[in-house]
């Protein structure tokens, strides 16, 4: 059985927190059961989606749109959840590229259990999960769930896997296709980027 969650503290960054714990996981995945895994995967998600929320506060602080009494709230906001924010345009940009490669990083490892653990349930299939191609694995955006994965951050692919031609694996339909279409996930693949994708129960 995995150690209990332990909680981001000053010697520990949230970032090394959640990767720390993602390695952990994936290490241990075969001798667990998969009710334990299901347990921390929930969990892991529920780490991300914070993450996800303070990459979207710092996206607002980068948009030259944002009003001055906005930045402030975000800041609160930030600091409040013991994030240094600091002044300098350039170091909120490291800091904002930073969050976007960790949770690019944690998508995949989360990925890579959602695999593992299809392969030990379901042994003779030749389908196995990939990272959606609409959401890029976060299961949402700022309007609820993912349409195409509905919020399962995986869908199922043929093997091997193969990129949908239509979207170029993005998922998301092009502009004329949605005026024509009224949907913005990609006609062909609905929203998922793979050809020969299954919609997961």
């Amino acid at each position: 059985m995995l150690k209990p969650p332990r909680q981001a503290s000053d010697s520990l960054a949230f970032d090394e927190l959640l990767e720390s714990r993602l390695r952990q996981l994936l290490t241990s995945i075969d001798s667990i059961s998969l009710e334990d895994v299901a347990a921390e995967v929930t969990s892991l998600g529920q780490l991300i989606k914070i993450y996800q929320r303070n990459d979207e506060l710092l996206e607002g602080l980068l948009d030259p749109a944002t009003s001055s009494d906005k930045r402030s709230q975000i800041r609160e906001k930030l600091t409040s959840q013991r994030l240094r924010v600091r002044q300098n345009k350039a170091q909120f940009e490291r800091l904002h590229a930073k969050s976007h490669e960790l949770l690019a990083r944690s998508v995949r490892l989360l990925a890579m259990v959602d695999r593992q653990v299809y392969r030990k349930t379901n042994i003779d299939s030749s389908y196995a999960p990939e990272i959606c191609g609409y959401c890029e694995g976060q299961g949402d955006d700022r309007s609820g769930a993912c349409p195409a994965c509905n919020g399962k951050r995986t869908v199922l692919v043929y093997q091997p896997p193969l990129v949908c031609p239509r979207c170029n694996g993005v998922g998301k339909a092009n502009p004329a296709e949605q005026i024509l279409y009224s949907s913005t996930v990609c006609i062909v693949c609905r929203g998922k980027g793979w050809a020969l994708a299954l919609d997961r129960c």
